[in-house]
């Protein structure tokens, strides 16, 4: 999809009234979310003082979701996902504000599991939003947001690394706290959706669950996919800061990799894909993976700055590729009154694959070294673009 068929659809403002507010609230959230990213991972860290026990608090989040997001999903269908979406940013407000007070690990793991509901709750309510406007819209806008989000967070990390260096830790927390009242006002322009009033959640759950795995290959890989895609990027992305610290490098240094190999990516990479024609799911899958695991091999290589941004912009890049292929295909898959319900079940999905490469990540960094750790990745990741061609 070239950028010229953006504007003509964005031209079409019936279609994509709701979505452009949508869009400037994810925007703002990444952006927000990356003045604190130099620090947010090393400080939970640093609480915990060891690698295995970060990856459980890091993997809270995917335990916690994946018990809530296929509820939140039908919820969404039933009440409507704009009311959710803004109780899930008026907890964020208390929710941010409370890592800079907590100091011990009990309090860490609490907030760890507060903060993993509500964030199900905003997840799941948002891809919903997105996936509401009109069909014919439907990929420009899972594209659009995919680049302007990233586009939000492209400097925000160096920027943070700033405030961090030369003002105060905090300061990061306290601006993305204050920010959740901002979004909170943009959800006002989100049109209320339609509400298709369903009384039994449970057949409801079933039947869109049926409705997924109905189309066997394209469920696998879908499953494939979502799974591999969010194991290895939330190794890369909770550990990545801590790694950097450990080799010696500052708040600065980290922010400037976050930006350029850990933002820019996720800018670059949806565009040059964008023209790819009727097989461009499939490609796009598999470039995705073949990047993921180039820059899983030369990670454990690298400890020179320059390296180590080539490696982990071939991370980002690998999942910039896959993730707007996915959200893509999901959208295309869901019929009207499901889409609540498939955003639930594939962002399960996505916390499976989070769960797992935080819980196993954090044990097999400490207990392996990253070497090997990211050798192992590599090894997987490189056979799974010959698999996906098997699927539909």
């Amino acid at each position: 999809m070239a950028w010229n068929e953006y504007f003509r659809a964005l031209r079409r403002v019936k279609g994509l009234r709701g979505a452009l507010s949508i869009i400037c609230i994810g925007t703002l959230y990444c952006f927000f979310w990356g003045l604190v990213s130099p620090i947010f991972n090393i400080r939970i860290n640093e609480i915990t003082g060891s690698l295995a026990l970060s990856g459980i608090m890091f993997g809270i989040w995917g335990l916690v979701t994946m018990i809530f997001d296929i509820p939140f999903g039908i919820l969404c269908d039933k009440f409507g996902a704009k009311k959710l979406l803004r109780a899930a940013l008026a907890a964020y407000i208390f929710i941010t504000l409370a890592y800079v007070y907590v100091n011990d690990v009990l309090s860490l793991l609490l907030l760890r599991i507060i903060h993993s509901t509500f964030g199900a709750l905003y997840w799941v309510s948002l891809w919903t939003l997105i996936r509401s406007v009109p069909r014919e819209y439907e990929e420009e806008e899972v594209n659009l947001y995919t680049v302007s989000s990233s586009l939000g967070g492209l400097f925000a990390p160096f920027l943070g690394s700033l405030l961090i260096m030369y003002i105060s830790w905090k300061l990061p927390f306290y601006l993305l706290s204050s920010s959740f009242l901002l979004l909170i006002l943009l959800t006002r322009r989100i049109p209320d959706q339609k509400i298709v009033v369903r009384k039994d959640g449970f057949k409801l759950l079933s039947q869109e669950m049926k409705s997924f795995f109905r189309r066997r290959k394209t469920a696998a890989g879908l499953t494939l996919s979502i799974l591999a895609t969010f194991f290895t990027s939330s190794i890369m992305g909770s550990f990545l800061p801590i790694i950097l610290n450990t080799y010696g490098y500052n708040i600065e240094d980290i922010g400037i990799v976050l930006t350029i190999s850990g933002s820019l990516p996720w800018v670059l990479v949806p565009i040059l894909i964008l023209p790819l024609e009727e097989m461009r799911e499939k490609f796009s899958l598999a470039l995705g993976f073949l990047l993921n695991a180039l820059g899983f091999f030369l990670f454990p290589l690298s400890k020179e700055l320059s390296s180590l941004l080539v490696a982990v912009f071939l991370v980002n890049a690998g999942g910039g590729a896959i993730n707007p292929t996915i959200n893509a295909i999901i959208g295309k898959m869901a019929r009207d009154g499901e889409r609540g319900g498939y955003s639930g079940l594939t962002e399960t999905l996505k916390d499976i694959g989070i769960l797992a490469g935080n819980f196993s990540g954090g044990f097999l960094l400490q207990y392996l070294g990253v070497p090997i750790f990211y050798f192992l990745g590599f090894s997987c990741l490189i056979t799974i673009p010959f698999i996906l061609f098997l699927f539909k």
